[in-house]
């Protein structure tokens, strides 16, 4: 919603500076059931690529930035059978086809005395990512595919001129392009009107860091299907870096609430369409050893759930698909889980047309409806091997229920093999990755790496998908 605000307001191109990075993806995984049949997704292993350009420019106040994906998507290995409404694309090797093509910027910016404007496709990131996450932050484990973009007018402007008092007002309008709620390429038309306020003192070197920002941002769709929806989105945001002694303690959070009404979904008191009323949070305290040696760090997370499907609201609160925590039992487990959900309410044989809102069910892995809690360290033990180890630990904060065993039962909370569930716990994960590459190497060289992720999620009895999921990534890049 607010994209690169920091780095739009600081950018000085150099002319004709041109940057990429390859990416190979080799992803194996452990098969589980996703119905009470035990159909699984049928996904073996597989190779996805992503080629990723960038160029920008600037003389004097103009400048301007070009960016683009190539050759994105499943290039070889087996598809599953799961519904194409997998953004990732894992239904069709089409990385040589024009779907492997995905602009991402294709803007001209000028900085006039009193202000900063951008104007074009661009695409969007504030705070630490959980509603506007542009795709390119590196997490901790798992792997980032998308990033939210919009054509936008963007005007920015510093109005306390004296003292150089670091705070900045942003005013953005915005013609989505693609992002977790629409897809224009799909016949969604979505617009939004953002108003933000920034306070940023410190840059990436400082030793000191403080950022506390807040924004509004009021939103209007209306899907391919007819359906509207029209929200007011709200986001405050704090970054707090500072020495301790040798170290670097860094203290950040962000929240958002979600407030409107839609007529995607409705139930049997609000026939005409529901409330929504959502909200979610994110935290981490992360502490550094000098140079990186070694970090330590904790991250919370809690998104808000629905104790009652026929209440007249919508209270379940999704995650950026961005912003993960972890790799597996989120990204992997329950996403193919409510896929597997979205086609039985669609399927023609049990209904003449899927229920208002089934689409929604397809959350690309997003956290969504839970709380979770990850603890996570990195050690860099020479100058070309860093080591990273963390766990996860998720609760749902609404019953846990497969929406279509659930109807079947008379809207007794049910698991997708059809049994009752109980309590709250969704399931631990162990997380490990080895990564081999040069943190130190000065650009303009090319730099490779090479990583490799384990990821063991130990789901929840109740949610009936078995003991344990297995996934190996192996992520090589080449960046300039």
């Amino acid at each position: 919603m607010i994209g690169h605000v920091l780095l739009t307001l600081a950018a000085h191109a150099a002319d004709g500076a041109i940057t990429g990075e390859a990416r190979a993806i080799g992803t194996a995984q452990s098969s589980f059931p996703l119905d009470a049949e035990g159909t699984t997704a049928g996904w073996g292993p597989a190779l996805d690529t992503r080629l990723r350009v960038r160029a920008a420019g600037a003389t004097g106040a103009l400048r301007g930035v070009a960016e683009t994906d190539l050759f994105t998507g499943l290039l070889v290995g087996d598809t599953w059978a799961l519904d194409p409404l997998d953004r990732r694309g894992r239904d069709d090797r089409d990385a040589l086809t024009l779907a492997g093509v995905s602009p991402r910027r294709l803007a001209v910016g000028y900085r006039f005395p009193w202000a900063d404007a951008e104007v074009g496709l661009q695409t969007s990131q504030w705070g630490l990512g959980l509603v506007a996450n542009d795709g390119t932050q590196s997490p901790w484990f798992g792997r980032t595919d998308f990033g939210d973009r919009a054509l936008r007018a963007r005007v920015a402007t510093a109005p306390i001129q004296r003292g150089d008092v670091p705070l900045y007002v942003i005013a953005a309008g915005d013609r989505i392009v693609e992002d977790e709620f629409a897809r224009w390429s799909a016949g969604d038309a979505a617009y939004q009107g953002v108003l933000a306020l920034l306070y940023a003192d410190g840059g990436l070197d400082a030793e000191v860091v403080r950022r506390v920002g807040v924004y509004s941002a009021w939103r209007s769709q209306r899907l391919a299907d007819g359906d509207a929806l029209r929200a007011w989105v709200s986001d405050a945001y704090a970054d707090w870096t500072v020495p301790v002694g040798p170290l670097a303690l860094q203290l950040s959070a962000e929240g958002a609430m979600i407030r409107g009404t839609t007529d995607a979904a409705r139930t049997y008191q609000a026939p005409a369409g529901v409330q929504v009323r959502s909200g979610g949070a994110l935290a981490q305290v992360a502490v550094s050893a000098p140079d990186q040696r070694w970090t330590a760090a904790l991250r919370g997370a809690w998104a808000s759930g629905d104790g009652s499907l026929d209440d007249g609201r919508v209270n379940d609160f999704r995650f950026d698909p961005d912003c993960a925590m972890g790799a597996v039992l989120f990204d992997e487990v329950l996403s193919q889980v409510d896929l597997r959900a979205y086609a039985q309410v669609a399927d023609p044989s049990q209904a003449a047309a899927p229920p208002d809102g089934a689409e929604t069910l397809a959350g690309d892995g997003a956290l969504h409806a839970a709380t979770a809690v990850q603890p996570m360290v990195s050690v860099r033990p020479t100058r070309l091997v860093g080591l990273r180890l963390g766990a996860l630990a998720a609760w749902s904060t609404q019953p846990i229920a497969q929406p279509f065993e659930t109807f079947r039962a008379g809207g007794v909370p049910t698991n997708l093999a059809g049994v009752p569930t109980e309590g709250r716990w969704l399931g631990a994960e162990l997380d490990w990755a080895v990564a081999f590459d040069d943190p130190t190497a000065a650009s303009p060289r090319l730099r490779p790496s090479l990583e490799v992720q384990g990821g063991h999620a130990f789901p929840a009895a109740t949610l009936g998908v078995g003991p344990r999921v297995d996934q190996l990534l192996v992520v090589g890049r080449l960046t300039r």
